[in-house]
C-alpha cells in the first residue's frame, strides 16, 4: 500500500523521494522537481527525459546513470603510445599473412577440360575475387559448361 502521508513539500513520501533523485541527479531545484514530475504524472523516467529535452540535465555536477550494473564491470581506457604501437604491430603482422594467403593462392590456377584437353587456365586468385564480385553469374556459367561436358579442377603451377 502506497504510503500518502504528507510531507513538507507537499508530496506523498514517495514522490518527495523522486523529487529527491530529480534533485540529486539533474541538479535542479525541489520546485522544479515537483513541477516536471506532476507534468507528468510521478513518472521518473518520463520526468528526466522532459528536463534532458528541456536541456536541463547538463546542469548536475554527478551527471552519470547506471542501468544497474557495478562500475567495475565495464571499463573504459584512453589509447596510450604503448597500445598504439601493439595495434600497429597488430595490422603490420596481419597484413604480411594476406600477403602470403595471395603469394600462395597465385601458386595454383583453375583448369577448364573439356574431353581431356586443357580449354582454359588461369589464376585462382582471379577465379576467387570472380566469385566475389559475381556469384550468380559464375554459378551459371559453370552449371551451363558443365552441361556440355567441361571438368574443372585446381593445379598447383611448377
Amino acid at each position: 500500500m502506497l504510503n500518502l502521508r504528507k510531507t513538507e513539500g507537499g508530496f506523498p513520501m514517495e514522490h518527495h523521494e523522486m523529487a529527491e533523485k530529480l534533485v540529486e541527479k539533474c541538479g535542479i531545484s525541489y520546485e522544479e522537481a515537483g513541477e516536471v514530475l506532476k507534468e507528468t504524472n510521478f513518472d521518473l523516467l518520463e520526468a528526466m527525459i522532459v528536463l534532458e529535452r528541456r536541456g536541463k540535465l547538463g546542469n548536475s555536477v554527478n551527471n552519470k546513470y547506471s542501468t544497474g550494473m557495478k562500475p567495475d564491470l565495464y571499463m573504459y581506457s584512453e589509447k596510450t603510445a604503448a597500445d598504439a604501437e601493439s595495434i600497429k604491430e597488430f595490422f603490420s603482422i596481419a597484413w604480411q599473412k594476406i600477403c602470403q594467403v595471395c603469394r600462395d593462392l597465385l601458386k595454383y590456377q583453375v583448369v577448364i577440360s573439356k574431353d581431356g584437353i586443357e580449354k582454359l587456365a588461369f589464376p585462382l586468385v582471379l577465379a576467387i575475387a570472380l566469385l566475389c564480385c559475381t556469384a550468380g553469374l559464375c554459378f551459371l556459367i559453370v552449371i551451363i559448361t558443365m552441361f556440355n561436358g567441361c571438368s574443372y579442377s585446381i593445379r598447383k603451377c611448377d
